[in-house]
């Protein structure tokens, strides 16, 4: 059977369940659910992330530095429509999950949301990244959320690229100032332990 008529399904690449995970100059391809982002703190560097649908996913907290996220969606399905990057699931405003993608870019085949919610109170920050024009102008969904979007945080702040135009963004969108996010885009997010500051290599 030719590549092309393979049924592609979802299959986890990577889970990170731990505490203080730190992720550098690695790379987690996949198409559905890649980079399983369970639970903890977890920090990645340099990192190549390609999937199409909800390919970043999980309760995690987490911070992704000067990563490339790679949209793969255009490639096996497309005439599916759209995917998304992230899909975060945070229960409650006391859990501590969240994910932030800090001077990434956002490449690849096909069209995405940024992300969806997972659970109601979903966070995730796109900050000072550059996002190709394979994100949809409507940039995110409420999906699992829906008629309680005023619990989620999603936010994009000095994003660059074609993608990044937010004029036409869903309207519950948080309208975010350097100081609202100012907390979760510092490493301090990751490590109010100093546990980064210990690793036996310099990130």
């Amino acid at each position: 059977m030719p590549f092309s008529a393979t049924p592609v399904k979802q299959a986890v690449a990577a889970r990170m369940v731990g505490d203080k995970y730190a992720v550098i100059d690695s790379s987690f391809d996949g198409y559905q659910d890649t980079l399983f982002d369970h639970l903890g703190r977890h920090y990645y560097k340099r990192c190549v992330i390609s999937g199409g649908i909800d390919f970043i996913f999980g309760y995690a907290q987490s911070h992704f530095e000067g990563c490339t996220v790679n949209v793969t969606a255009g490639n096996y399905e497309p005439k599916k429509g759209f995917g998304s990057i992230t899909a975060h699931g945070r229960k409650s405003p006391a859990e501590n999950g969240g994910f932030v993608f800090k001077s990434c870019a956002v490449t690849g085949k096909g069209n995405v949301l940024l992300g969806r919610p997972w659970e109601p109170y979903a966070r995730v920050i796109f900050y000072e990244s550059n996002l190709s024009d394979v994100v949809l102008p409507i940039g995110w969904d409420a999906w699992h959320a829906k008629g309680q979007e005023e619990h989620i945080t999603f936010v994009e702040y000095n994003c660059t690229g074609a993608g990044a135009d937010k004029s036409h963004r869903v309207p519950w969108l948080k309208k975010a100032s350097l100081d609202d996010i100012r907390s979760l885009i510092d490493i301090s997010f990751i490590n109010q332990d100093g546990w980064i500051d210990k690793l036996p290599i310099k990130l």
